[in-house]
C-alpha cells in the first residue's frame, strides 16, 4: 500500500479541523476544494470537477484562482455553506516538505469574509494605518470639491461690484462671504 503524500495527509488533518466547511486548500496558482466539497462547488459555482492523483489514488477536485477566491467563497456562503480558506504561510510544517498552510478566513451563511484566527498587533497596526490613510484621502478630497465654488456665481458677483471703490475692510468681508457661500463641505 503507497505511504500517503505529506500534502494529502496536511489537506486530511485541515480538513478534519473544519469538517463542516468547503475547505478552498491553496495549492499553487488555485485554491482546491475536493470529493464533495468540489461536487457542492461544481452546483454554485459551475467549476469543472476533474480527477487528480493525490496520495494513493484519484479524487475529484476543482479549483479557482487566487483572483476570485473570496468571491466565490462569499457565492457558497450565500447558498448556504460555510466556507473555510486556507492559505500557504510562514514557518515550517509538520507534514514534512510541503509549505505549512493555516486556515485564514471562515465565511459562514449571511456572514462576510472574516478573519478566522487572531491577527497580529504589527497586522492590525497596519491596518489601522491603512484605515487612517484611507480616511485622511476621502477628508481631503471632500475638502478639494468643497473650495472649488460655482465659477458664474462668483463672476456674476464680481460684475455687480464696482471694484475700483472697494475697501480692504470689504474686500474682506466679500472673501468671508464668498467662503461661507461657496466652500462649504459638502456631505
Amino acid at each position: 500500500m503507497p505511504k500517503e503524500k505529506p500534502l494529502l495527509m496536511q489537506y486530511t488533518h485541515i480538513k478534519a479541523q473544519n469538517p463542516e466547511t468547503i475547505l478552498m486548500f491553496r495549492i499553487g496558482g488555485f485554491y482546491v476544494m475536493v470529493e464533495k466539497d468540489a461536487y457542492a462547488a461544481n452546483k454554485v459555482l459551475g467549476t469543472q470537477v476533474i480527477s487528480r492523483t493525490i496520495g494513493a489514488g484519484n479524487v475529484p477536485a476543482c479549483g479557482v484562482p487566487p483572483s476570485v477566491v473570496k468571491e466565490s467563497a462569499q457565492t457558497l456562503a450565500e447558498s448556504g455553506y460555510t466556507v473555510a480558506i486556507c492559505d500557504q504561510a510562514d514557518g515550517a510544517s509538520e507534514f514534512g516538505d510541503v509549505k505549512h498552510r493555516e486556515v485564514t478566513a471562515i465565511i459562514r451563511p449571511n456572514e462576510n469574509v472574516s478573519p478566522a484566527v487572531p491577527v497580529s498587533d504589527e497586522e492590525y497596526e497596519a491596518f489601522v494605518i491603512q484605515f487612517e490613510n484611507e480616511q485622511s484621502e476621502k477628508a481631503a478630497q471632500k475638502v478639494k470639491q468643497s473650495v472649488q465654488p460655482d465659477v458664474s456665481s462668483i463672476l456674476s458677483e464680481l460684475k455687480s461690484l464696482d471694484l475700483d471703490e472697494i475697501s480692504p475692510q470689504k474686500a474682506w468681508a466679500l472673501l468671508y462671504h464668498w467662503q461661507k457661500t461657496y466652500c462649504k463641505l459638502k456631505d
